[in-house]
C-alpha cells in the first residue's frame, strides 16, 4: 500500500514533516508520528465513500492506519501545546510589578507627561520596551495602572467601608485626608495633566473620578437622609469640587501638604453642614 501525496488547501495545524509521493506506509510508524501539512493532506489511498465525501465537503480528511481511525490522535499532537508554569507565572508578575514601580517613580520625577513612554519607562525598570508592552499594551493601560497602584498605596479602597461605618462627619474627614494624599503624589498630578491627549484616557479617569462622587452622594443621604434633592445635590457637587485635584493644585500654592489639607477640609465641612437646614423638595 502507498501514501498518496494529494494538495487540497486543507489548514490542518502545523506539521513536524512533510512526506513524499510513493512512500511505503511502514516508514510511518505510529499514529502520534503521522504528520499533515498545513496546505497539503497526506494520507493513505482510499477512494472509501467517506473520503470523498470529506474532500467534497472540504473537511479534514480521516487519517487511517491499519483500520484505526488516527485523526484525533494526530491533531492532538500537531496542536500547539500551553504552559502554566508557576514558576514563568512568577516571573511574570514579578516583572509586573517590577515596571510598575519604576513607571510610578518616572511619572513622579519628569516635568511633563510627555516625557512619560514606554521606551522611558522600560530604561528605569532594566527591562525591553516589548516587555512594557507585553505587560500593559499602550501607554495609556500603563497610565492607568499607575493610577490605580497608587490608589491602592493610600487605600482610597476603604472608604467603600468609611461611608457607611464612620459618623458622617468622621466619615468625611477621612474622605478629605485620603484624597489630599493622594493628590499630593506628584505622579497622580502629572496623571492630571494628560487630561485631553487621549479620549481614552480621559474617559478612564473620568470614570475614577465618579467614584469619588458616588462616595460623596452615600455620604450626603447618610446625614441629611430628609434633605431635598436639589439640597443634596448642590452639596455634592460642592464637595466633589472641593475635593478635586484641580482645587488641591490651587490651594497648594505656597503651602505644606498638611495646611492645604486643612482648607479643603474647612471647605468641605461648612459645605455638609448645608445640609443640617434639611429643606425638604
Amino acid at each position: 500500500m502507498t501514501i498518496l501525496y494529494v494538495n487540497q488547501n486543507f489548514h490542518i495545524p502545523s506539521v513536524a514533516a512533510k512526506m513524499r509521493v510513493g512512500r511505503p506506509r511502514e516508514h510511518l510508524g505510529s499514529c502520534d508520528h503521522l504528520s499533515i501539512h498545513r496546505d497539503d493532506a497526506i494520507f493513505p489511498l482510499d477512494r472509501s465513500a467517506s473520503r470523498e465525501s470529506d474532500l467534497e465537503s472540504g473537511r479534514s480528511p480521516t487519517i487511517m492506519r491499519d483500520g484505526i481511525d488516527c485523526t484525533r490522535m494526530t491533531e492532538k499532537a500537531t496542536r500547539k501545546r500551553t504552559y502554566n508554569s508557576p514558576v514563568r507565572s512568577a516571573a511574570a508578575l514579578e516583572r509586573r510589578a517590577r515596571v510598575l514601580d519604576a513607571a510610578c517613580r518616572l511619572l513622579g520625577q519628569v516635568e511633563s507627561v510627555n516625557a512619560f513612554t514606554l521606551e522611558a519607562v522600560a530604561n528605569a525598570a532594566g527591562v525591553t520596551r516589548l516587555t512594557v508592552y507585553n505587560q500593559f499594551g499602550s501607554r495609556r493601560s500603563l497610565m492607568e495602572s499607575v493610577f490605580d497602584q497608587i490608589a491602592g498605596m493610600v487605600r482610597l479602597e476603604r472608604l467603600v467601608d468609611v461611608v457607611v461605618e464612620e459618623e458622617p462627619i468622621k466619615a468625611l474627614r477621612t474622605i478629605v485626608q485620603a484624597f489630599c494624599h493622594f493628590w499630593s503624589e506628584p505622579a497622580v498630578m502629572r496623571l492630571q495633566d494628560a487630561v485631553g491627549s487621549d479620549p481614552e484616557f480621559d474617559e478612564a479617569l473620568l470614570a475614577r473620578h465618579e467614584r469619588r462622587r458616588a462616595l460623596l452622594e452615600t455620604l450626603a443621604k447618610r446625614f441629611a437622609p430628609k434633605a431635598g434633592k436639589k439640597l443634596q445635590s448642590e452639596v455634592v457637587d460642592t464637595l466633589f469640587a472641593v475635593t478635586s485635584p484641580q482645587m488641591y493644585r490651587l490651594l497648594s500654592r505656597g503651602r505644606s501638604a498638611g495646611a492645604t489639607c486643612t482648607l479643603v477640609a474647612e471647605a468641605g465641612f461648612e459645605t455638609f453642614r448645608r445640609l443640617e437646614r434639611r429643606p425638604t423638595g
